[in-house]
């Protein structure tokens, strides 16, 4: 469905003076604004909350919602967690979803909180951890996964009980409440990784978490081992 502003309606008249000297231009310019006031007195459509296409604008609820998932990997022998709330602790339920096209879960453990200004440079750079991150209420734990998970390096983690979650044939879900249930899914583009969280079905619908990790290099998104992104995932 579509729009006009008042501007794009004063240009429309600006237009049609313009072109008095035409009449064939008169008569499309008329048709014009015929289908701008068509289409601005038709009765607007509002899609359900929960099924708002991706976008950076989240109704209050889901981004309340996107604040207790965050990007997790491995590095150093150790597992940190990125994520924007600030107040995970020893009683925070932690749970981290292996993606692929098998995917898994596992419950963990808070370890202790890192900040970005205790890293060094190089430890930022492994982390690929940007410190432009700490501008947007970017929290960074050690946690600890209750059992190992082979081949595991990145994954997402939900601040929710291990028992919110449950296997969709080779996929993971979780429950969220009176909202749909959580899907995860991760992408590679050109050189990079997306990770995302979708309430209902990935891509269809509402992207509530999103993360980006830089690679540095090209990836082959042409090859099976990997999901190659498609435009919902951007």
């Amino acid at each position: 469905m579509f729009y006009f502003t008042s501007g794009a309606r004063h240009q429309m008249r600006c237009s049609l003076n313009h072109y008095q000297a035409a009449p064939h231009r008169i008569f499309c310019a008329a048709l014009a604004m015929l289908v701008c006031w068509a289409l601005s007195s038709a009765p607007a459509y509002s899609l359900p909350a929960y099924m708002t296409p991706a976008s950076p604008h989240k109704p209050s609820a889901l981004a309340q919602s996107a604040t207790q998932y965050g990007f997790v990997q491995k590095a150093d022998n150790q597992v940190l967690l990125e994520i924007e709330s600030g107040n995970v602790n020893p009683s925070t339920p932690i749970t981290v979803v292996m993606l692929g096209k098998n995917q898994s879960y596992v419950s963990a453990q808070f370890v202790r909180k890192l900040g970005v200004k205790d890293l060094t440079v190089p430890q930022l750079d492994r982390y690929k951890i940007s410190p432009a991150d700490s501008g947007r209420c970017l929290n960074i734990y050690v946690i600890k996964l209750a059992r190992p998970l082979s081949g595991f390096n990145y994954g997402i983690a939900a601040l929710l009980p291990a028992a919110s979650f449950m296997m969709e044939g080779s996929k993971v879900a979780a429950s969220v409440g009176s909202l749909p249930p959580a899907h995860f899914r991760s992408c590679v583009s050109q050189e990079g990784v997306h990770f995302s969280v979708w309430l209902g079905k990935e891509l269809t619908g509402a992207r509530i978490w999103h993360y980006y990790l830089a690679l540095g290099y090209d990836v082959d998104a042409g090859d099976k081992s990997n999901c190659k992104c498609q435009p919902n995932d951007y």
